[in-house]
Formats: C-alpha cells, sequence, structure tokens
C-alpha cells in the first residue's frame, strides 16, 4: 500500500533511478580513486524503462492522471513526452541527451508527487480506484491462467489455490462500503482481496513444473504454453514493485533480472521462428526463472528460492 509521505516518495524514485546508472561501489579498504565507468546503451535503456514505468504504470502515475489538479496533470503528460525523447536521443545514439531527459522525467514525476494531497478523501477515492483496478486485473489473470493449466494439466493437478467463494464476496462488501462512503472499509476490503489473489496467481504459476511437458501433441504447443507463462510473470513484476516497495537496491536487482530476462526471452523468440523449438522452450524457461528471480526480490514469495 502506498501510504508514504509524498515527498519521501518523490526522493525514493529519483534515488532509485540514480542506482540504475551507478557503477559498482569499490570495496572500503580500497583508498585510491577510481574514475566511475562511463553508462553503456545498455544501462540507458534500463534507465529509459524504469522512468516509462513509472511514468505510464505505476500507482503514483495513476494518482497523478486522477488527481484533479491541472497542473499535476500536465507534468505528468510533459513527463511522458519526455520518456519517449530520451528513447528517440538512444536510439540516435545521443545517450548524454537521453540520460538528461529521462532524469527530466523523473524530475517533473517527483515533483507533482510532492502536490498530492495525503489522506484525504480524494486519496481514498483514488485508491479505491487503482485497487479495484489492481484487483479486477489479478483476477482475470488467475481465471485465464486457471483455465489454461486445468486444460493442460487436469483440474485434480492444479487444486484451488484461490477461495473463489471468500474472494469474491470480499470484493462484493467492499463495492458496498464504497457505495456507502466508507471509502477506508472499502480499501481495507480490496488490500485483503489483492493479497488473496496474489498469492493465489504466485502459486499457480509457481506450480507449473515440468509435469505438464508430455502431455503437448507438438513441441510448437509446448512453446506458446511456456510463452503465454512467460508473459503471466512479466506482467507480474511492475505490480509486485508497487505493491511491495522494495528498496533501491532490490529495484537495481530486479531491473538486472528483468533485462537477462527480456534478453533470453528474444532469443526464444528467434528460435522458435527458426523452428528450433526445443530450444527456445529451454531458453523460455530459463528466462521465466529470471522473472521469478525479480519477484521473489520485489517481495512475492513462495516456499524457496526460485531454481
Amino acid at each position: 500500500m502506498l501510504n508514504r509521505n509524498t515527498s519521501a516518495w518523490g526522493g525514493l524514485v529519483a534515488m532509485a533511478a540514480m542506482l540504475l546508472l551507478a557503477p559498482p561501489v569499490a570495496p572500503a579498504a580500497v583508498s585510491h580513486e577510481v574514475s566511475a565507468p562511463a553508462p553503456t546503451k545498455q544501462d540507458v535503456a534500463r534507465k529509459i524503462r524504469f522512468v516509462r514505468m513509472m511514468a505510464t504504470q505505476s500507482k503514483m502515475a495513476y494518482r497523478l492522471e486522477h488527481s484533479g489538479d491541472a497542473g499535476v496533470q500536465k507534468s505528468l503528460h510533459q513527463a511522458r513526452d519526455l520518456v519517449e525523447a530520451a528513447q528517440a536521443s538512444l536510439d540516435a545514439g545521443d545517450m548524454d541527451g537521453a540520460v538528461a531527459q529521462a532524469d527530466k522525467s523523473l524530475e517533473l514525476i517527483s515533483a507533482a508527487a510532492k502536490r498530492l494531497p495525503a489522506n484525504s478523501k480524494e486519496d481514498n477515492q483514488l485508491r479505491y480506484k487503482e485497487l479495484l483496478d489492481a484487483v479486477t486485473t489479478y483476477q482475470d489473470s488467475y481465471d485465464s491462467n486457471y483455465k489454461r493449466l486445468v486444460g493442460a494439466k487436469g483440474k485434480a493437478a492444479v487444486g484451488e489455490p484461490l477461495d473463489e467463494a471468500r474472494f469474491n464476496d470480499t470484493v462484493a462488501k467492499a463495492r458496498v462500503d464504497a457505495g456507502n462512503g466508507d471509502l477506508e472499509g472499502a480499501n481495507r476490503l480490496l488490500s485483503d482481496a489483492q493479497y488473496n489473489i496474489t498469492k493465489a496467481l504466485t502459486v499457480l504459476l509457481k506450480g507449473q513444473t515440468l509435469v505438464y511437458e508430455k502431455k503437448f501433441a507438438t513441441p510448437k504447443d509446448e512453446y506458446k504454453y511456456e510463452a503465454a507463462r512467460n508473459r503471466s510473470y512479466a506482467d507480474l513484476v511492475p505490480r509486485a514493485l508497487e505493491q511491495h516497495h522494495p528498496t533501491d537496491h532490490a529495484v537495481e536487482l530486479i531491473h538486472k533480472f528483468v533485462n537477462l530476462s527480456e534478453t533470453m526471452e528474444s532469443k526464444a523468440v528467434k528460435q522458435a521462428k527458426a523452428g528450433e523449438y526445443k530450444d527456445a522452450v529451454a531458453t523460455l524457461q530459463a528466462s521465466t526463472s529470471h522473472l521469478q528471480r525479480a519477484l521473489w526480490i520485489a517481495g512475492v514469495r513462495w516456499s524457496r528460492w526460485p531454481e
């Protein structure tokens, strides 16, 4: 949940962005000065992806977009334009310009965040809308993954990770409370529903082991399955960042694992286009493993560290 002072949040965003381009810290025992290496194109690309997520997909972006403050909304739209300008600069080989534009985008988001009201009725209304949107998104993902898994493995093997009756009842009560003006009560219920649906979705996705591998008619079918599984995990990462508020160092590690996953996913696509489905499946499984590690660091838990 976002119960932090917006000023502190703005500082966290700026610090996380700096870490994305920060060089490794030298050991304390080394006293001689070492010049910091210039950021690579991959470093800058990673920063731009992070800023784009903050400007378009994050909880704060939602709050800014629906704030009702024309100045705040203008800053957000300018920040989004700067993200795209940064990408264009990077594509043109202007890394310095790309970094400057990405930094300016974050500066605008942070400044706009400081103007948001804290713990007001408007704040509770925004919180209700974003929680309801998150719960609905997670439920859609759970339903689609559950149906797909049941079709591949059977209901007995999949089990019932989510108590659907309790979940639906909780969401229904939250809607009633919101309709009666009790937004704080509604938000508490939706927070509980979000916890249960994300936990169930995590269990559902984590349960996708090699038990299913002999049930596919062709290697291409298995590739399609692994591609859908990979996308499911990838969709969880931005929301995990928003929900669990990992530390600055954790954010840096998360994006490293996501970058590794994206690289392997791209490789898998090329392998599949070449008809090398067996290799593509193995590559996608490795890609998914990196996403699992990112989610673990973000605070999403299952029984043990992903293999």
